[in-house]
């Protein structure tokens, strides 16, 4: 297992993204600042308003004075003119554009204070207990606190509520008013099976990051708080999902060993009862099978009252499955 970091803002987490089976945990439940990884939920609560149909990818968007006005990184929009639905949501993958997710904020809750709100309340229905928004984009605000496993719940929650919308956190670039967005996760471009999820970084929180790959049949979820960089947060990163992956094929190895001594567990006390009743036919004996059918497909059964059976030819004593 990779060795976790001194730094006072370092979490991390893997998980298998199918199971949730934690592979690897360090101060899984110590709050941080999320920064960007915020984004994740605020996509998560559009996410939700395309499936109810109350918006739609095309749908165009007005943009506030007050979404122009926030700080980088952002798209330089102009207060009165426009942008879709799937443009807002392309940009905050890629550009993790401010702007852009006050526009959907105020678009869904008429506010961004509202939005927040209404952020917290969804966190806490999906599982995400330590997890608090203050605003829709991660910018600095001491109340707008996250741990790395609700993160990771977070971003598994979003794969199996809105498989249909998660290949966007893949996007790398995109189109925007006929300038190319160029999206900075070099996680997703460099690491062999990644395909989302999200970069973050404000001085409070340091480098973070959630991210998914897949190999063969399994895809992991990995969550890394407080990088002291991009790229050492990425190459930490790197690490984890390697020993995340390795682990998973242990785990997997395991299970089907266990499978396996079961089916031969129960396929000799199925030898030990067919001997059992061959060899009360053999002496003349009768006896009335009680078949009780369970969960792990075994079976019980018992002798009836008479005739009584010679002492040395007891019924097999079902094994402990």
């Amino acid at each position: 297992m990779p060795a976790a970091p001194a730094q006072a803002k370092y979490a991390s987490m893997i998980i298998d993204a199918q199971t949730g089976t934690i592979l690897h945990a360090v101060n899984p439940n110590k709050r941080y600042y999320p920064a960007s990884l915020t984004k994740m939920m605020t996509m998560y609560m559009a996410f939700e308003e395309l499936s109810a149909g109350k918006l739609q990818l095309n749908q165009k968007l007005k943009v506030s004075k007050y979404a122009s006005r926030q700080p980088r990184s952002k798209l330089w929009m102009e207060p009165g003119s426009t942008i879709t639905v799937k443009d807002a949501l392309l940009s905050l993958v890629t550009r993790s554009a401010n702007d852009a997710a006050v526009v959907l904020a105020e678009s869904i809750a008429g506010s961004e204070k509202k939005f927040a709100h209404r952020m917290t309340q969804t966190a806490l229905k999906i599982g995400m207990l330590n997890t608090r928004f203050k605003n829709a984009s991660g910018l600095p605000n001491k109340g707008q606190v996250s741990t790395a496993r609700d993160m990771a719940l977070l971003a598994r929650s979003l794969m199996i509520r809105f498989p249909q919308y998660y290949h966007l956190f893949g996007t790398e670039r995109f189109k925007f008013r006929g300038n190319t967005i160029v999206g900075h996760n070099n996680f997703v471009k460099s690491y062999q099976g990644a395909d989302g999820l999200k970069t973050g970084f404000i001085n409070a929180s340091g480098y973070n990051l959630v991210a998914s790959a897949k190999r063969d049949k399994i895809r992991l979820i990995g969550v890394v708080f407080g990088g002291l960089s991009a790229k050492w947060r990425d190459k930490h990163m790197t690490k984890l999902m390697d020993y995340g992956f390795i682990k998973a094929d242990t785990v997997i190895a395991s299970k089907e060993e266990k499978k396996q001594a079961r089916l031969e567990k129960r396929e000799q006390y199925a030898q030990q009862r067919e001997k059992f009743f061959e060899q009360a036919r053999e002496k003349g004996q009768t006896l009335a099978l009680n078949r009780t059918v369970k969960a792990e497909g075994t079976v019980t059964f018992s002798k009836i009252e008479q005739p009584q059976l010679n002492a040395e030819i007891l019924p097999i004593k079902k094994p402990a499955l």
